[in-house]
């Protein structure tokens, strides 16, 4: 977000009713508000035509168990206000350790909309799994929701690091 005379725009995304930005580009060079219980998340360069995007490195297994989890909060660190939304797009991109190729994708892949009582609506979610950015984009029945979850599953066994960019959502 960038502000001016008490102006506040945003970079990218539309500005929510709780005043935080609908948008995460990941240029101040960090995760911001994002976190995970079993990967560290981590700014990382190149970004999509940008200088950052946010980024892991895992190794995947086809058991389910080994999938990575990720959220952020909708209103900032504290913030439970539930928010409409009708969807998400965002730039993925996986670029594999030595002896993997293209990210082995699964239908466990899911961008979830939730609130303090769990989740409310999810979408089977296909990040693509080349080297190149690609575009993944869902639409949701209208809820309001007070965080997104991501949750990335492999079908087979893969290595390497996976980087999101520009994450928008639509009220």
């Amino acid at each position: 977000m960038t502000c001016s005379a008490g102006n506040c725009q945003c970079n990218i995304g539309t500005k929510s009713a709780c005043g935080t930005c609908l948008g995460w580009d990941f240029e101040g060079g960090n995760p911001g508000l994002w976190s995970s219980i079993n990967v560290i998340l981590s700014a990382a360069s190149p970004g999509y035509n940008s200088t950052w995007a946010l980024s892991w490195n895992h190794y995947y297994t086809n058991d389910g168990s080994s999938g990575i989890s990720m959220q952020v909060p909708l209103c900032g660190s504290g913030g439970s206000q539930a928010i409409p939304i009708s969807g998400i797009s965002f730039y993925a991109k996986f670029v594999p350790d030595s002896g993997y190729g293209d990210f082995p994708n699964t239908t466990a892949s899911k961008a979830i909309l939730a609130d303090a009582n769990g989740d409310l609506q999810d979408s089977f979610t296909p990040f693509g799994g080349s080297s190149s950015w690609g575009l993944v984009s869902r639409t949701f029945t209208s809820v309001s929701a007070s965080s997104l979850h991501i949750n990335l599953q492999a079908m087979d066994s893969w290595s390497g690091t996976v980087y999101i960019d520009n994450v928008v959502l639509s009220p």
